[in-house]
């Protein structure tokens, strides 16, 4: 089997829970452009360019439930990231262990015990990072993230 192959059925394994942790990261980076939007419109209101409709209390508690959606963001996809982490590593650790069990009992490991162990601590979560944080989810949560701040840039000044 490929390592894509094996990569997208862990994903398929847990589908929801794995969009689910996509797409707060997601939010959560895009979170971040918006505090940066609001002290725009703060500064055009303050020098009269163009005047928030809000106006200036209402971008000061604009910024205050940005920071707290922000929070509850990260807060949910740390969740859905930490559950979805959890449950593939112990899929993982549950095949491999049933693998073993099923050779015959006299038939000892191929390898030293301490390579078994690296294999189901370190192997494990050498894979449960590649397809969080550390890998795919950042990669693509900072892709987006780049290309609609490099979208807000040029609009505002190539």
């Amino acid at each position: 089997m490929s390592t894509w192959r094996f990569l997208w059925r862990l994903v398929r394994f847990s589908p929801w829970l794995y969009l689910m942790a996509g797409v707060c990261w997601i939010a959560s980076w895009l979170l971040f452009l918006a505090p940066g939007l609001i002290a725009r419109s703060f500064f055009d209101t303050l020098t009269g360019h163009a005047p928030a409709r809000i106006g200036l209390t209402g971008l000061i508690v604009l910024l205050l439930m940005v920071e707290i959606a922000r929070v509850a963001v990260s807060l949910g996809a740390t969740w859905a990231e930490i559950t979805y982490d959890l449950t593939i590593g112990a899929l993982l650790r549950g095949n491999m262990f049933k693998r073993i069990l099923q050779h015959p009992g006299a038939r000892p490991l191929p390898s030293s015990s301490g390579d078994a162990i690296n294999r189901f601590r370190q192997d494990v979560s050498d894979v449960q990072a590649f397809l969080l944080l550390d890998g795919v989810l950042e990669l693509v949560s900072t892709a987006i993230f780049a290309g609609i701040a490099c979208a807000i840039m040029l609009r505002i000044d190539a």
